[in-house]
């Protein structure tokens, strides 16, 4: 069975995404006003790509060295590596736990 799917037009996100859905209800009541706004400050930060689709999401983030080991000539515990690995961890739980509130 192959799904259409129909481009939505959200002034603030239409910049920075393509938006489609098969759905247009389910995703509007999901893409609130508040939820935009979490998704264009969570871009600013770190440019990334989400696609919902099946029940699952998922995003893919343009980040080098992002949860891999630093340098050996590093300290292995470098402070700048897990600070990155863990901010993005934080905003990934953030926008599922947000997302999980929507749906």
């Amino acid at each position: 069975m192959e799904s259409k799917y129909n481009k939505i037009d959200i002034d603030e996100l239409n910049n920075i995404f393509n938006i489609y859905s098969s759905s247009l209800d389910c995703d509007k009541n999901i893409l609130n006003s508040e939820m935009n706004q979490i998704l264009i400050d969570i871009y600013n930060m770190e440019q990334f790509e989400i696609s919902i689709k099946d029940n699952c999401i998922y995003m893919k983030f343009w980040i080098a060295g992002l949860f891999s080991n630093p340098p050996l000539e590093k300290e292995t515990y470098d402070r700048e590596i897990i600070y990155k690995n863990y901010k993005m961890l934080y905003m990934i739980f953030y926008l599922l736990a947000k997302f999980k509130e929507r749906i």
